[in-house]
This record gives structure tokens, sequence and C-alpha cells, in this order.
């Protein structure tokens, strides 16, 4: 499978569990890095619930997931496609002491897109989670941030991150799906 300049620059990640997002859904409580997921009826439908053990944790995260193997140029070239931007999620324990990133409410920046492969070849969704700058308000990104098909199929990943003030990605996933 063809890699994709963004899927480069996070692959190390998936080689140490404390850089690992922890994903699962209804049916699969861990989802590893690389993991084949049915296409219909499955995890992929389903927003999956998202964790993260980080040595020194920050104040609130954002997840930004997309489809990295999206052929949307006339040629056929792969362009990421976005499937989902949520910010604030912060670091929740529960009693059994398991983590998972809440949301406390907060609306999202881009809703939720399940998976819609060709039929093809798999595609790899990958989801990237970065520390959300203190100085951060998702209320300048909502109403501005255009999302229907054909804004997220255009979706500039680095052009975000440099506007938003991101850092680094802290911790990745992916599956792929048929």
């Amino acid at each position: 499978m063809e890699k994709t300049k963004i899927f480069e620059t996070v692959e190390h990640l998936f080689k140490d569990e404390s850089t690992i997002l922890k994903m699962s859904s209804e049916k699969q409580d861990n989802i590893r890095p690389g993991q084949e997921v049915a296409r219909a009826g499955s995890e992929a439908e389903i927003k999956p619930q998202l964790s993260f053990n980080p040595k020194s944790p920050a104040g609130s995260y954002i997840v930004i997931a997309l489809d990295v193997d999206a052929p949307v140029t006339p040629l056929g070239a792969l362009t990421p496609v976005l499937l989902w931007i949520q910010s604030n999620l912060s670091i929740k324990r529960n009693t059994e002491g398991r983590t998972r990133l809440s949301t406390a409410g907060h609306p999202f920046i881009v809703n939720y897109s399940s998976p819609k492969p060709l039929m093809d070849k798999p595609h790899r969704y990958l989801f990237l989670l970065y520390e959300q700058p203190a100085d951060f308000d998702f209320r300048t990104y909502v109403p501005r941030l255009d999302t229907s098909e054909k804004h997220r199929k255009l979706f500039n990943l680095e052009d975000w991150v440099e506007e938003t003030k991101l850092g680094p990605v802290v911790a990745a996933n992916y599956f792929s799906v048929w």
C-alpha cells in the first residue's frame, strides 16, 4: 500500500505503546494499528471511543481523523480526506483506573463521517491526537470551517495545524477498511 506523507510522519508512533491512541468500539475493545475492520455494520461506522495514557498529561487534546487513501484528484492521486475534528478532549479515569478521552459536552468542529472506501482496495483511516493550545477556541472554527464533502476532500492538514498552532502529534492509530 502506498505511503502518504502524513502517514510517514507518524508511523514511528505505532511502535511505542505510550504513543498509540487507544481506540475501541461496541464490537471491539482494542483496535490495534493497522487492524482490518469490516466495512458494513461494523465498528468502522461508529465513532470510536478514544483513550490515551500520556506520561505528562496536557490540559486538553484535539483529534483529527483522515482517510489517507482517498483518490480525490482528477489523476487519482491520494489526498487525505477529513473525517472528523474534535477539540476539548480531556482525560477521564473510571473507577477501574481506565482512561478515556471525553468531550465533556463540547461540540465537534467537524462531525464524524464514517469511512466509505471504494470497493477496489482497502483504505487506512488515521486518527491523530494533538495537545490543544491553551488559547485555542473551537468557536473560531465551528461556523467558519466548511464541512461539505467537497471541502472535506480539499482539507489541508498542514495548513490547519499551522493556523491553529498545534504542536506535533502526541499519539496516533489507524485501521484499514475494505
